[in-house]
């Protein structure tokens, strides 16, 4: 018993000794993504708990954040939701998500997104043609033509893994809920996300939130690369509509971003 103790000892010093920190994601590769915009959370919900819930959402959200959360749609679940994205660069974002169970281990999800940006002049006097070319005059008094075309990208990916618990006042009330969350976030191509959130019910009826979204040099004026600056709240009220279990709810959040005026969200959600 005593040698074995000493080989664990020995083997612990051994792995200590050889141990390095290891990095996930990849700060170098910042920006070298295209259609990251893919990565946008546009639900009121689960974005006022800073997209932390990955170990505990449920229902129709879970397709932009876990898709394993799907499973426990009860019925038929449509949500609809709009964002302001980032206020003041004109920029919003319409949401529409359905989810029908269809037998005892099966659900069919379906769901658009789109995103505005407000009026794009393509056309003006000095460039007729509109956005497909421009003409530009070089030094020597001569012009020539220049099209602009988009270049071949990666698409950006995440690892994420994340814990949840819940807690209640008692075994016996369970009117009252608490529920910590969170989770780590890898990017390809950006920065690692740790994100913190919390949530408390009332009957499920009434729900508010709080998270956190952190990030390295996310403090940081010069050096920072997210707008979100990390901050996020919303809240819940959900009512019921019939006897058989039937809702109605209303989910607002609030992503606090520097510069501009932060992100809005709102949407509705039926449970059929």
């Amino acid at each position: 018993m005593l040698i074995t103790k000493i080989r664990a000892i020995l083997l612990a010093g051994i792995l200590f000794y050889q141990y390095q920190p290891v990095q996930a994601g990849n700060k170098d590769r910042t920006g070298q993504a295209g259609a990251t915009e893919l990565l946008i959370n546009p639900w009121a919900r689960s974005s006022g708990i800073a997209s932390a819930g990955v170990a505990a959402v449920r229902g129709i959200e879970a397709q932009s954040i876990n898709v394993a959360g799907l499973a426990f749609t009860q019925k038929t679940e449509i949500v609809f939701a709009r964002t302001a994205w980032l206020v003041g660069t004109g920029s919003n974002l319409n949401a529409f998500r359905l989810s029908q169970r269809i037998g005892s281990s099966s659900v069919l999800g379906l769901g658009f997104t789109s995103m505005g940006f407000g009026e794009i002049i393509r056309t003006n006097p000095d460039n007729p043609e509109g956005g497909l070319s421009l003409r530009a005059c070089m030094p020597i008094g001569t012009s020539l033509t220049i099209e602009q075309r988009s270049a071949r990208f990666e698409l950006p990916s995440q690892l994420n893994i994340g814990a949840a618990y819940d807690i209640y006042f008692s075994k016996e009330n369970t009117d009252h809920r608490i529920t910590t969350m969170a989770n780590f976030q890898s990017n390809s191509f950006y920065r690692d996300i740790y994100q913190l959130g919390g949530e408390y019910a009332f009957k499920n009826m009434f729900m508010a939130r709080l998270g956190y979204n952190f990030e390295s040099q996310l403090f940081s004026d010069v050096n920072r690369t997210n707008a979100l600056t990390g901050f996020c709240a919303g809240a819940t009220i959900e009512v019921p509509l019939n006897k058989k279990g039937s809702v109605m709810g209303v989910d607002y959040s609030f992503r606090a971003s520097n510069p501009f005026s932060g992100c809005h969200a709102i949407g509705l959600r039926l449970g059929l």
